[in-house]
């Protein structure tokens, strides 16, 4: 059994959906489901897609992205973990369009038009007008998170792998203050758990919050407070450029969820991200 790890941030005052698996698409490659929904001014869908590396074909690629040429010198993983994340992000995309977010019946691949979200020059993907998204990958899992709205938004998901003890450590050494430790240690979570939370959470801002060109740093935002009740890491902007929003808390849920894995035992960090 795999345990996932699902952290979803607001602004403001929002309506929390406990996250559900809904499988809404698959095929021999992928299979993606409806991982949650924020309901709030602004509709959002986020998506998992669990897919197998061995039933990809580079047919797979060429079925939904005809031109060959930005992609023919990839390696058969960067396509890999490419398709995934953008057929999860598709399969958000359209149903934003449907009226029952929440009950949606499997989508056919005509449905789907991965083709339409672009990659800018700082290498994020691009979406139309009025959208906005992210994605990631860990393993063979995508995430993909988008939402609708009429005004500018920031948004940012990752997806990890939940560290050991050692491994934990070592994390906690290069992405935590002094008193972001403190934090940590106090709260009830496992060390483990909570290390790989602030990982996962501080990447989503990285990419929410982030410039292009900016090099990859866990300072942007500050933790104050690890509120296991309310399933929430707390953070403090801690960065001049959102000097405008220093008074605000950035308020990251998370929920437990599991996912059936014959033969593995295994937990991922999910954390997903938007400022409006």
């Amino acid at each position: 059994m795999t345990n996932l790890v699902i952290n979803k941030h607001v602004s403001h005052e929002t309506t929390r959906v406990s996250p559900r698996l809904c499988s809404c698409f698959k095929d021999d490659f992928i299979q993606v489901s409806h991982l949650g929904q924020q309901i709030e001014s602004s509709p959002c869908v986020i998506t998992l897609g669990h897919f197998n590396r061995e039933n990809f074909s580079s047919n797979d690629m060429a079925l939904w992205f005809p031109n060959t040429d930005f992609y023919k010198t990839w390696g058969k993983k960067r396509q890999q973990d490419f398709l995934a994340g953008r057929l999860c992000a598709a399969v958000a995309v359209s149903s934003l369009a449907q009226e029952n977010i929440l009950n949606i019946a499997e989508m056919e691949p005509a449905q789907l038009q991965p083709i339409k979200i672009g990659t800018s020059p700082c290498g994020k993907p691009s979406w139309e007008d009025g959208l906005y998204g992210s994605i990631s990958h860990s393993g063979e899992f995508a995430l993909a998170m988008t939402l609708a709205s009429p005004h500018p938004c920031r948004v940012g998901v990752d997806i990890e792998f939940t560290v050991n003890e050692k491994q934990a450590e070592g994390i906690a050494r290069y992405i935590l203050s002094n008193q972001e430790r403190v934090c940590v240690e106090e709260s009830e979570l496992s060390f483990e758990l909570a290390i790989t939370l602030v990982f996962s959470a501080k990447e989503s801002l990285f990419k929410a919050l982030s410039e292009p060109g900016d090099n990859l740093s866990f300072t942007l935002a500050r933790l104050v407070a690890i509120d296991v009740d309310n399933r929430q890491l707390l953070f403090t902007p801690n960065h001049k450029r959102l000097q405008a929003d220093a008074n605000k808390l950035l308020r990251v849920s998370y929920d437990l969820i599991s996912h059936l894995r014959p033969g593995v035992a295994e937990r991922l960090a999910v954390a997903t991200f938007h400022l409006s």
